[in-house]
């Protein structure tokens, strides 16, 4: 039982803190990735310049968000 909770909590760890470097890169004004850091595909620029920081395209942040929500279920 505890390994499940040692695990469980290891991946909030993990979800929490790309959260948070996410946030941290907008803040702190990063320039934006022109190709997407996951799928390589060229990120349009209006998101570029709405999500300052950002370095993946829409879809790969949409599955890694689903991914992340089926594993703290």
């Amino acid at each position: 039982m505890a390994d499940i909770c040692d695990t469980a909590q290891q991946e909030i760890d993990i979800y929490l803190e790309v959260q948070i470097n996410t946030v941290r890169s907008v803040l702190t004004g990063r320039e934006s990735a022109i190709n997407c850091r996951h799928c390589n595909n060229p990120i349009p620029e209006a998101r570029r310049l709405a999500i300052r920081g950002t370095d993946s395209c829409v879809e790969c942040l949409s599955t890694q968000e689903l991914v992340q929500k089926h594993r703290l279920r």
